[in-house]
């Protein structure tokens, strides 16, 4: 009879732990999906729904290749560390200058191209870009996570350039 009563406690015990352990699952799994979706809503909200929507279309050939000396600055723009105003120098990208940080003394950064879209003199350019400041002992000092970045473009004297930047602060 105490064995009987025993062995019921167990399984009781064991099947409780099992319930709890699938439970625990099936909340996780709820949880992620909640996270997954108002990631995504998040950016589509911020960016609103028909510029977020411009990151489906396609870039063509031709449009990467105009605009790949826009990419060519921005790369200058992050790694700039020198004197003199950033915004002189680079325009709106002398925003990922950090020329201003008096303990940045090196600097590393990437710049991913997503897509472009250019029509007549205007047109956009998106790009996820990452960056991180150094100070003399190879600490991070600054710098920012990868995000996604929309650069409108316009065509002055001939060459593209960044006319605004739209990113989450």
């Amino acid at each position: 009879m105490k064995r009987k009563t025993i062995s019921k406690i167990i399984f009781a015990a064991v099947l409780f732990v099992i319930l709890a352990l699938l439970f625990l699952l099936i909340v996780g799994e709820i949880l992620q999906q909640k996270y997954d979706y108002q990631a995504y809503h998040w950016e589509e909200d911020f960016y609103g729904k028909e510029t977020y929507a411009e990151l489906q279309i396609e870039c063509t050939a031709e449009d990467k290749e105009a605009i790949q000396p826009v990419l060519d600055f921005a790369d200058e723009a992050f790694s700039y560390l020198g004197g003199g105003d950033k915004y002189d120098l680079f325009g709106k990208l002398g925003v990922y200058s950090y020329n201003n940080y008096k303990d940045v003394v090196s600097e590393n950064h990437g710049i991913d191209f997503l897509t472009a879209k250019l029509d007549g003199d205007s047109g956009y350019l998106w790009v996820n870009s990452w960056q991180n400041g150094y100070d003399a002992a190879g600490e991070v000092t600054t710098g920012c996570g990868i995000h996604k970045s929309r650069w409108s473009l316009k065509k002055t004297d001939g060459e593209w350039v960044v006319a605004d930047i739209l990113e989450h602060p």
